[in-house]
């Protein structure tokens, strides 16, 4: 008698995971530092959020404690109004958008905190903290820094060079008028020259100068044509 065999087949099934949890984003710093003189109109400090991938942000400040006869507002990275507390954004993959929040201290020495809620597609959870002091006995770094300061020329093709009152190792940004990101270096001299051909386009821009601690020293506009 024949005898077959029976045939078995297994089949083998590999689960993979339906989803990677790959990064989306970046933020600079989460808690932040500054401070001023009480006398200054306001006083504020830069962070960037950094997108990874094309996202969809909404951001809420949820605390906030100051002095009564202080105010303050947000920039994200659009600049708002006093008052505005909560938005939306869409931000396009790799690039960097302005974070801050500006503090006006009305004449009035003592500290505030400014806490934001960054929701990234609805999913990823980040808060940013901005813990600003208005001291009635300092003097402002911004202020020794800003009038002693040259960044010329104002108008260039090319080109641009900063002069600064003393050797100083830090940072300089310069973003688009809409607060997007589009240059970064650190130096550690009192004098550079950054060449900007084809690395920016056509427009108006800001050069930031900060100190090592990310300490706003100056602010400028040029047009690059």
């Amino acid at each position: 008698m024949n005898y077959i065999k029976p045939i078995i087949k297994v089949t083998l099934f590999l689960i993979v995971p339906l989803t990677i949890n790959a990064q989306t984003h970046s933020i600079d710093q989460k808690i932040i530092n500054l401070s001023d003189i009480y006398t200054v109109n306001d006083f504020y400090k830069n962070t960037y959020y950094n997108a990874i991938d094309s996202v969809d942000v909404s951001w809420e400040i949820i605390e906030h404690t100051m002095p009564e006869e202080w105010s303050f507002s947000n920039c994200f990275p659009f600049c708002n109004p006093v008052g505005v507390t909560s938005g939306l954004n869409n931000f396009p993959a790799n690039s960097s958008q302005y974070l801050n929040c500006h503090f006006y201290p009305n004449n009035t020495p003592g500290m505030g905190m400014v806490k934001m809620l960054i929701i990234t597609n609805q999913i990823h959870l980040d808060t940013v903290t901005w813990i600003g002091t208005a001291d009635s006995n300092s003097v402002s770094i911004f202020e020794l820094y800003n009038s002693d300061t040259k960044v010329y020329p104002t108008a260039t093709s090319g080109n641009v060079t900063i002069e600064l009152p003393k050797i100083t190792n830090g940072q300089i940004v310069i973003y688009s008028l809409t607060g997007r990101k589009v240059f970064q270096t650190n130096f550690n001299v009192d004098e550079l020259e950054l060449n900007l051909k084809g690395v920016i386009e056509q427009g108006l821009y800001f050069i930031q100068v900060m100190d090592i601690s990310q300490n706003l020293l100056v602010t400028r506009k040029i047009l690059y044509q």
